[in-house]
């Protein structure tokens, strides 16, 4: 231990507080490498993934033959979403550890604000923003993606939690009636 003119322990005592001290120190030595190790396995991990779901995605696309420009919006959209915070992946996973009562609690109080924001649900009762709130689901837009056009027909209503959109409105005549059409797109 201590390097020395009979520096080293005299009897059992000591000889067994050396050993205790140096395991002890091995085994606080092994739990950190062994969390870093862990850590960056982790970072790995993700970055493998996304690796593994760009090259399938890719040979699928040419597979079936998608043009070019939609396959360069396809690999777009999987980056923008692995550059998005794991925050709906885990939201998701907490509320399958709870009981459907808290999930629907927590919910309320995750979104029942952004619906009371819209003016024809103002008046509108907690019980009934509470059905609205269990019947959402999200959606993640890439920016300038068009999200809705002028004669589709819709999902559902969609409520902007996060983020901006456009709405671009083109006038037609036909035989002097208006036709308005609309397009939503994210910014």
């Amino acid at each position: 231990m201590i390097v020395g003119n009979e520096g080293g322990p005299r009897n059992f005592p000591q000889t067994f507080y050396c050993s205790l001290v140096v395991i002890m120190g091995s085994i606080v030595t092994a739990f950190i490498f062994g969390n870093m190790a862990a850590l960056l396995q982790q970072s790995n991990k993700k970055d493998n993934t996304l690796s593994d779901q760009l090259e399938l995605v890719q040979q699928t696309m040419k597979a079936i033959k998608i043009p070019e420009e939609m396959q360069d919006d396809c690999l777009a959209y999987l980056q923008y979403i692995n550059e998005t915070p794991d925050v709906f992946l885990d939201l998701n996973k907490f509320f399958k550890l709870l009981s459907p009562c808290l999930t629907s609690q927590i919910q309320f109080e995750l979104h029942s604000k952004v619906i009371k924001d819209v003016d024809i649900f103002k008046r509108c009762s907690d019980i009934e923003i509470t059905f609205i709130v269990k019947n959402l689901s999200t959606f993640l837009f890439l920016p300038s993606e068009t999200i809705l056009r002028f004669g589709e027909e819709s999902l559902g209503m969609y409520f902007i939690n996060k983020g901006y959109v456009d709405v671009d409105i083109n006038k037609y005549t036909l035989d002097q009636e208006y036709l308005y059409e609309r397009t939503i797109r994210s910014k």
